[in-house]
């Protein structure tokens, strides 16, 4: 599913909530991102596809690439 609504609490990939510290008004330092290593591949994916310039989720950020 890809999140067409601009809102910066739902990951622009699957539409889930993202569980961003800043769009929650939160200590960016306390984000989930900040600890966690981000698949660099599903970035590339949300910019090719001109999603929203929001947070990914823990699950989008972090998933593996697909294997092809």
């Amino acid at each position: 599913m890809t999140q067409t609504t601009a809102n910066p609490q739902l990951c622009p990939l699957c539409g889930q909530a993202n569980q961003c510290a800043v769009a929650a008004n939160r200590d960016p330092a306390t984000c989930w991102c900040m600890s966690t290593p981000i698949n660099r591949t599903a970035v590339a994916t949300a910019r090719e596809q001109r999603l929203p310039q929001y947070c990914l989720c823990p699950q989008c950020g972090t998933a593996a690439p697909a294997q092809t």
